[in-house]
């Protein structure tokens, strides 16, 4: 509705839709205003003519249909924040099931293979994204140290076996050389250093092993000088 006053209050013109039922409010002054009155919006603007004010305009607007669509908007949008929410719910919960918890694992079987070196375990590879690539790197980085250590392991048992066969053999080599009267020896390729004497020296020289041991070449003493050349 919209109505126009003079000066001195008085209707001057006005336009109400027919099946509108709008009370004739008759202005208090001829300022500019602006007011609410439940969902109604009433606007005043005074009329000018060179600086005087000549009457004054009074406007209604019914504010129902714009509110009508402004809580239909306020509607939407809380649905839709109400579904963005449901989505990232739903997608945390798909992160986590598809990212935080393979990598957990992960980590818990890392952990279990540094507290018992058991290196038959493996982390389970659901997926072919970039997860289940790690994890099965870590298992194929798991194969390799298995095999290491079988390969350390099995070199250990030889070395430990050859170490007992010679172990044997220098047991049988040490009663061999107590129990003969015969001498023989062991020196380096030059010469310049005795490795072994057998105690048949001590019998036959009448020197003993340490002092042969001490100066390699002292056997040569007890050799007649006509021997020697």
């Amino acid at each position: 509705a919209a109505r126009v006053f003079l000066a001195n209050r008085e209707l001057f013109a006005e336009h109400v839709r027919k099946e509108a039922k709008v009370p004739l409010v008759i202005p208090g002054d001829l300022m500019e205003q602006v007011e609410f009155e439940g969902r109604e919006l009433w606007f005043q603007c005074p009329i000018r003519l060179d600086d005087r004010v000549i009457g004054v305009l009074r406007l209604r607007i019914d504010m129902r249909p714009r509110l009508w669509e402004l809580e239909l908007l306020v509607l939407v949008v809380l649905g839709c924040m109400g579904l963005a929410s449901v989505l990232v719910l739903w997608g945390a919960n798909r992160l986590q099931h598809s990212i935080v918890r393979p990598l957990v694992e992960l980590s818990e079987v890392a952990e279990t293979i540094g507290k018992t070196r058991n290196y038959t375990l493996r982390a389970k590879v659901e997926a072919r994204d970039e997860v289940g690539m790690l994890a099965k790197t870590f298992n194929d980085m798991l194969d390799q140290i298995r095999q290491r250590d079988e390969e350390v392991s099995n070199a250990y048992a030889q070395l430990a076996e050859t170490i007992g066969h010679l172990q044997i053999s220098e047991e049988r080599f040490r009663e061999l050389a107590a129990n003969i009267r015969e001498v023989f020896w062991l020196t380096s390729v030059d010469k310049s250093q005795m490795l072994y004497i057998s105690p048949g020296y001590e019998t036959v020289w009448g020197r003993s092993c340490q002092s042969l041991l001490a100066e390699p070449l002292t056997w040569l003493d007890a050799i007649h000088p006509d021997r020697k050349s």
